[in-house]
């Protein structure tokens, strides 16, 4: 199934970005709207649910939801959503109210302008379970809801509480997740809820704890009653600042874990798993006292998603097959240890083990 999303996203990477994979973080995927293969045939167009951003979520988070495949994308099923909003704040570039309605500085008007094309690229968008009540999912609910207006940081405050089952979690978000709970049960509580944060490089909206941060004001450009305009417009570009710096820096992360499982990392940098390893507390394997060895488990260490990508990709492209019992396993040497994986698919394969060298 990944394999058809893999030869999407290749061939796309020739047709629109001249072979240059890196130019897919600033690609306006409003540019697929008519086309047949990567955008969006035989239903409404939506940037966020594009055939190549489908085949994006396959590849760059199928190992966070199990149940996302390209024939499981869609309404109904793994949705797509922009997460940081351009028309909640601006309205839509094509039914200008906000220009009329506030009279924007020159510069804040080109702000915007820029950023409708950058809230549309890869580093805005997510994938959530869409099972829905009455046409009601969550996307949906995460931007009409009075006090979220599809800001992420608001959004990911209130889902913050739903899995960490908080009395005071909004009721509706809470019925939404039991109803996709098959697919939120590995994001419940602490350790869930950390997990969720890291697998879709999320880090940015929460502190060194893991809690979510409320950066955003919440404006809306319908905003009605008093509003002084110096505050709006500082908080117009505060937002369109941060959001985009997210937004490219998010896109970046995305791509270098698509690299790993399109082509495989370039090159063995010793330098980059030494920091690695160095990074991570390794477990005693208590069950096998016959046998030493550490381990670290994916999601669990300090490692991001592409780091421990990266680490299996070295050790099985680089690493030196040996024997061990009926096992034929490639070992990558590093210093004082050698480092394996038992050799299961990529997307299952969530240990890596490592042994002292005896010399």
């Amino acid at each position: 199934m990944n394999g058809d999303a893999i030869t999407l996203i290749k061939e796309f990477v020739v047709s629109y970005l001249e072979g240059d994979i890196d130019k897919l973080v600033d690609f306006d995927l409003k540019k697929l709207a008519k086309d047949d293969v990567y955008g969006c045939p035989d239903r409404k167009f939506d940037a966020d649910d594009t055939n190549l951003m489908r085949a994006v979520y396959c590849i760059a988070f199928g190992d966070v939801w199990p149940n996302l495949t390209m024939e499981n994308s869609g309404n109904e099923k793994m949705r797509g959503d922009t997460m940081n909003s351009s028309a909640s704040f601006f309205s839509y570039p094509w039914d200008d109210k906000f220009t009329p309605k506030w009279n924007p500085p020159a510069d804040l008007t080109e702000k915007i302008k820029a950023f409708q094309s950058t809230f549309h690229t890869m580093g805005n968008m997510t994938i959530l379970p869409d099972k829905r009540i009455d046409e009601w999912s969550i996307n949906k609910h995460r931007g009409c809801h009075d006090e979220w207006h599809d800001y992420e940081d608001r959004f990911l405050s209130a889902l913050y509480k739903v899995l960490m089952q908080e009395k005071d979690a909004d009721e509706d978000l809470a019925e939404l997740v039991e109803l996709n709970k098959e697919d939120f049960q590995p994001f419940y509580g602490q350790e869930g809820w950390k997990r969720f944060i890291d697998t879709h490089l999320l880090e940015y909206y929460v502190d060194s704890n893991y809690i979510p941060v409320i950066t955003s004001k919440g404006y809306t450009w319908w905003r009605g009653g008093y509003t002084n305009k110096e505050r709006f417009f500082k908080e117009a570009n505060r937002y369109i600042d941060r959001s985009t710096e997210i937004i490219k820096n998010r896109g970046e992360r995305i791509v270098e874990r698509l690299k790993v499982h399109l082509y495989g990392a370039d090159d063995l940098d010793y330098s980059r798993l030494r920091s690695m390893i160095e990074r991570c507390e390794w477990t005693f394997a208590k069950t096998m006292p016959w046998a030493p060895h550490e381990y670290i488990v994916r999601g669990k260490c300090p490692l991001t998603e592409e780091e421990f990508l990266y680490f299996i990709d070295m050790q099985r492209r680089f690493g030196i097959k040996e024997h061990w019992g009926k096992y034929y396993n490639p070992y990558i040497y590093v210093d004082d240890y050698k480092y394996w994986t038992m050799g299961a698919p990529v997307e299952e394969t969530i240990v890596m083990n490592r042994a002292k060298v005896t010399k």
